[in-house]
């Protein structure tokens, strides 16, 4: 009798963004700071594109953690070298974010591999929640690369996300 082989596929990587905490009740006026949270699942990742990550400004505003840089941006993370995107959008509710590998002082690209903190956001509570909490959500569809993504060897890997929802009280 004869041995079969049979080949099994390389396990696709499945990498995720979080935000945390992902809930909780605030009051106006508070600042809700949460952490967007990489985990690459053991790739080695090139870099993170968050195109975007979308809140209500009725609700919620962006405080700005850099006020000598025209615009309002978001607290970034060490995990990359470089920042190639940060800014969020009061008006329309979306901040836009990027890292990557890419060393600007010259040196070799730095991938990422693990878990850690992305980037920090700051967000005011500016009014009650009456209907519907306060969303806090990336823009993701799996296999897109339109919208939010962790990148590695030229490929998408991000497979899922957790979005936020918090309740806004008197």
């Amino acid at each position: 009798s004869g041995v079969v082989f049979f080949a099994l596929p390389a396990l696709a990587s499945a990498a995720t963004l979080s935000l945390s905490p992902s809930s909780g009740t605030f009051n106006v006026n508070d600042i809700l700071t949460l952490q967007v949270l990489l985990d690459t699942k053991g790739a080695s990742a090139d870099g993170v594109g968050i195109t975007y990550l979308n809140f209500n400004p009725s609700l919620l505003q962006v405080q700005d953690d850099n006020p000598s840089v025209a615009g309002v941006q978001i607290a970034r993370g060490t995990l990359f070298p470089s920042t190639s995107s940060n800014s969020a959008d009061n008006v329309t509710g979306k901040i836009q974010f990027s890292q990557v590998s890419f060393d600007p002082s010259g040196g070799p690209p730095r991938p990422f591999n693990g878990t850690g903190v992305l980037a920090t956001i700051r967000l005011k509570a500016l009014a009650p929640t009456q209907f519907a909490n306060a969303l806090v959500t990336f823009d993701f569809t799996p296999g897109s690369t339109l919208d939010t993504n962790v990148t590695a060897g030229g490929g998408d890997i991000l497979a899922s996300v957790t979005n936020g929802s918090y309740t806004i009280q008197e």
